[in-house]
Order: structure tokens, then C-alpha cells, then sequence
């Protein structure tokens, strides 16, 4: 029975690799290349399922490792980048910065009513009423 022959880009969407890892296992001598560009396919088969089932997939692992790794660095780096830019804010810098405003919001709606020109019970109780209603806006967001 004849081999049949098949490309580096045939052979390796049949193994589901990349060419760059069909050409590493060539060298390894797992995958036969009897032509230029031609790979032995019932051979290579056989001898990549050996090779699976012997655990050779931890360089492809590790190597899978490694790229992941160095993605985590790149995102890392570019996190940091962006603060030092100041395109980047810490969310604690976010969260002081919106209580600040809220407070300040809240001290000059307190005042409201001792600004106006109103009797003494109308003024407490529109400064109840601008207590609830902050009041009920804090317990909304908790």
C-alpha cells in the first residue's frame, strides 16, 4: 500500500497544529517528509498518535505555557503604561473622587432651606424631607 502525500498545510489542519509545530515534529522525526513539501500521511499518523500517547505533548504545553505567560507580561505592561500616561485611574482614586462630590452635593442641598425666606416649621420640614431623599438615594446604592 502507497503513502499518500499531503501538504505541510494539509497535514497540519488534519493534526489541528500549526505548520510551525508540523515542521518541529519533523525534525523530531515524527512526521515523515519523504518529498519537498510532501508528508507521508499513514506514516506521520501513526507515528504522531504514538507520540501522543506517549505524553510528548508537554513541549507543546509548555510551550503553550510560556506563550500565555508572556501575554500576561504584555497586558501587565501595557496596564501599567496606561497609569503612568494617566489614562488609567486606580478604582479607589474613582470611588474618593464621587464620595467627595456626593458629599459636596449633599452640604449644598442641606443648606437650601436655610437660605429661603420661610417660617422656622417649613424649613425643618424640607430639611427632613432632603434628608430622606438623600437618605433613600445611599441606600439605593448599597
Amino acid at each position: 500500500m502507497t503513502d499518500q502525500l499531503l501538504t505541510r498545510g494539509e497535514l497540519a489542519q488534519l493534526f489541528g497544529i500549526t505548520d510551525d509545530r508540523l515542521a518541529q515534529l519533523t525534525v523530531q522525526g515524527i512526521v515523515i517528509k519523504p518529498e519537498r513539501n510532501q508528508y507521508a500521511l499513514i506514516e506521520s499518523v501513526k507515528n504522531y498518535i504514538q507520540y501522543i500517547k506517549a505524553g510528548n505533548r508537554q513541549s507543546t504545553d509548555i510551550e503553550g505555557e510560556k506563550l500565555l505567560t508572556a501575554q500576561v507580561k504584555r497586558a501587565r505592561e501595557e496596564l501599567k503604561l496606561k497609569q503612568e500616561q494617566g489614562e488609567l485611574i486606580s478604582a479607589n482614586a474613582v470611588e474618593k473622587e464621587f464620595f467627595e462630590i456626593g458629599r459636596v452635593v449633599r452640604d449644598k442641598l442641606l443648606i437650601v432651606p436655610s437660605k429661603m425666606e420661610i417660617e422656622d416649621k417649613q424649613r425643618l420640614v424640607l430639611e427632613d424631607m432632603l434628608r430622606e431623599c438623600l437618605e433613600s438615594l445611599v441606600e439605593e446604592n448599597n
